[in-house]
């Protein structure tokens, strides 16, 4: 019987000697994988910290789901709470990467139950859980069912609907389809009017609002996200004399009626 042992590389490890001396470490893109899992060796919270720091700012939607991993395989529970909040927040443009085809069921399914998933529409949820059973349907099918209960039907489109009940004519050839029959058969428990729990949509809209004296050179226009409440000053109202507004948002761009008092040889009247 032969036993290993793992030997700390050199270069690391002198770093991280050199940070027990003089308090400070030179963290870089080529470098900070290495001193971080020299330091969870070696059990250096304080420089393996400065590590999770470090590639917290390297988030990207890009890279999340990989830092995900990496996060669970070394506990650096700040950086998976980064990653996990960069996935669920972004998570149209996540799905997209191929990374997202790799994802283990376990953590598919964390991400589907959050509350903090944020999508444009809840058939993006939909389109994902059959994209990530399809790319490998003989070990996945199986998953299907339970991954579709957590999408929140009361929120998917119509239209998407429709488009679910033509697909379910086709021919049962295509994996997908042959999903959509299954699902037209024997639907989750948590789609049944039966058994399913209230749930909140996970889309969300954004608000505009002017502010101002409607008499001034220009009034200021902002646009809250109630995802992350936070507000975002947009490009003001350059006209004077506006009287009524309406302000209506089409996707990010906000669409701006007004109607202006004119004067004319009878009296005010109104121009829109």
């Amino acid at each position: 019987m032969s036993i290993s042992v793992r030997v700390p590389a050199i270069h690391p490890f002198q770093a991280l000697l050199d940070f027990i001396r003089t308090g400070t470490i030179h963290i870089t893109r080529h470098n900070v994988t290495s001193l971080l899992e020299t330091a969870d060796f070696l059990l250096f919270d304080g420089a393996k910290q400065r590590c999770e720091k470090f590639l917290e700012r390297e988030l990207h939607v890009s890279n999340c789901l990989a830092f995900m991993a990496y996060a669970e395989q070394f506990a650096c529970k700040a950086l998976l709470s980064a990653a996990v909040s960069v996935a669920v927040t972004h998570w149209a443009d996540v799905v997209a990467q191929e990374e997202f085809e790799e994802l283990p069921k376990e953590t598919l399914l964390g991400l589907l139950q959050s509350d903090e998933l944020f999508v444009p529409q809840e058939d993006v949820v939909f389109d994902a859980v059959l994209r990530w059973v399809t790319v490998e349907p003989e070990e996945r099918e199986q998953d299907f069912l339970e991954l579709v209960g957590l999408v929140r039907v009361p929120f998917l489109s119509l239209s998407f609907l429709d488009r679910l009940v033509e697909r379910s004519k086709r021919p049962t050839r295509d994996v997908s389809v042959r999903l959509v029959k299954t699902l037209e058969s024997c639907p989750p428990l948590s789609w049944t009017g039966a058994t399913r729990s209230p749930c909140t949509g996970r889309s969300y809209d954004n608000l505009y609002v002017l502010a101002g004296k409607h008499d001034t050179e220009q009034q200021q226009l902002f646009q809250y996200h109630p995802r992350t409440s936070t507000w975002h000053a947009c490009s003001p109202l350059r006209r004077r004399n506006f009287t009524q507004y309406a302000v209506a948002a089409a996707g990010n761009s906000p669409l701006r009626h007004r109607r202006r008092a004119a004067w004319g040889n009878r009296g005010p009247r109104r121009a829109t």
